[in-house]
């Protein structure tokens, strides 16, 4: 089944906000998520161009894929149920969530780049998982370039 991976928005200053994918390249900028076993959905679509009007101006934002894990633990009170046909399991029971998303890497104009630097180590707000298959970065800095354009 084809899904959407691509929309461009032009509010009335004809502005043209491009997310997921763009013609520069073939990167699919779409986080997906799930119940693990279960379906998998597109859940965000990431701005990857800014273009003016005119098309004389462009700012380019490129991603590199992360994946990771959020755990939450049902309230005791909440009934049991379903949700199209994916049992979400018994109160007090671990619910996760996996997602297969993107961390921004670059932000890119004619004159300048910005680098978003990834640590070696895990971020803090994630619980890296039991098999230690997701581990999503922290920042370790950022960096600015500007080209030589006179």
């Amino acid at each position: 089944m084809e899904r959407l991976s691509t929309f461009i928005i032009t509010p009335p200053d004809g502005t043209r906000y491009h997310f997921g994918s763009i013609a520069e390249d073939s990167f699919k900028a779409v986080e997906r998520s799930g119940i693990p076993d279960e379906a998998f959905f597109p859940s965000a679509w990431y701005l990857r161009k800014v273009e003016s009007h005119d098309g004389n101006y462009k700012i380019i934002l490129n991603y590199e894929e992360e994946q990771y894990v959020l755990q939450n633990r049902r309230a005791k009170s909440a009934p049991e149920r379903s949700y199209a046909g994916v049992g979400l399991g018994q109160p007090g029971d671990i619910s996760r969530t996996e997602f297969y998303g993107m961390r921004l890497t670059q932000i890119s104009t004619p004159t300048d780049t910005i680098d978003f630097i990834a640590s070696s180590s895990n971020r803090m707000d994630i619980e890296a998982n039991w098999l230690n298959q997701f581990n999503a970065k922290s920042l370790q800095f950022i960096e600015h370039r500007t080209g030589d354009y006179c």
